[in-house]
């Protein structure tokens, strides 16, 4: 069984294990959802765009992980992107992955090489339908190419690193949630363009992919992979080297908000030429720090509950535009 279908298993459980599903909140901006072919598949994003939209406005690509479409990831976020975007005036898209086998398949053709999926073994142009995406958002609204940023969730993290290292030039900044480096023998990215700002958030216990490295995958189905990866120190330290960054960090382990989520949340920052910033989530799983997985914890292990990960995200892309 390939592991993007073993992965939406997971989102069709989406609902099935978790209370309390965010409500959509009720924005004045305009949600849109735009379909195209793109090599002759149907692709697909959601973008939305606040009523007070600075000009030139900066804007936030937003990758779903393996088997989530743009809704899900809306929803796993609690719609806070949007409620930001609304208050600070910039633009969110939500692109979406090529789905082979309809709804809950959605898989990128990230840096890994050494996976099953699809998209890999069919060589989808994911970073070109990408880049049209944002040309297409960048005829239409007033962005300003010095505050464009991506960040991606899981097999998203592992695009959002791609886009990153093979287009240096066009993002201010990037964020990794649960997405380590892929091992050097299982990386398509091994030739970056040059240092730019990174964020990392990851769960030290989480069961798919392994802090402390090695073969990424879905522990209740055995034999399914998703490559090997690097550790997160490892990571960090492939950053280090890229960003120019100081091997010295500043730690400050941050507020414990919710004793009850049996997690702790720790912050880094290495300085450089290009910042390396990672919140550790002691104790979290393959979950959004703030966010709603909606599926059971057995699955995907626990939720830190102390940051709202869009929050610290937005606030890290804040601090930096490209010269």
């Amino acid at each position: 069984m390939r592991v993007s279908c073993l992965l939406a298993l997971t989102v069709l459980c989406f609902g099935c294990g978790s209370p309390g599903a965010p409500v959509e909140p009720l924005l004045p901006g305009n949600l849109e959802t735009t379909r195209i072919g793109h090599e002759g598949r149907d692709r697909g994003w959601v973008s939305y765009v606040p009523v007070n939209l600075a000009d030139p406005a900066p804007l936030v690509l937003a990758l779903p992980g393996s088997g989530q479409s743009a809704e899900v990831l809306r929803q796993a976020t609690r719609y806070r992107l949007e409620e930001l975007a609304e208050r600070d005036g910039f633009v969110v898209v939500y692109a979406e992955a090529w789905a082979e086998g309809g709804a809950a398949s959605y898989e990128w053709n990230d840096c890994r090489k050494n996976t099953p999926q699809p998209a890999h073994l069919e060589n989808v142009d994911d970073v070109g339908f990408l880049l049209g995406v944002l040309d297409r958002i960048g005829a239409s609204q007033p962005i300003d190419p010095r505050r464009v940023y991506v960040f991606g969730v899981s097999d998203g993290g592992q695009m959002a690193n791609r886009m990153t290292t093979e287009h240096t030039a066009r993002f201010a900044a990037f964020a990794s949630i649960i997405a380590q480096q892929a091992a050097p023998e299982n990386s398509n990215c091994l030739d970056p363009h040059g240092p730019i700002p990174v964020l990392f958030m990851g769960g030290t216990d989480d069961p798919i992919i392994p802090w402390v490295g090695g073969e990424a995958g879905i522990r209740w189905f055995p034999g399914a992979t998703a490559g090997i990866v690097l550790s997160m120190d490892e990571t960090i330290a492939h950053w280090q080297v890229r960003n120019r960054a100081s091997t010295e960090g500043l730690t400050t382990v941050l507020p414990d908000r919710d004793p009850d989520d049996g997690t702790t949340m720790v912050r880094t920052v290495w300085p450089g030429l290009a910042p390396v910033v990672l919140y550790e989530a002691r104790g979290g799983g393959h979950t959004i720090p703030g966010g709603w997985m909606g599926v059971p914890e057995f699955m995907v292990g626990r939720t830190n509950e102390d940051i709202q990960a869009m929050d610290e995200i937005w606030s890290f892309f804040q601090e930096h535009e490209r010269d």
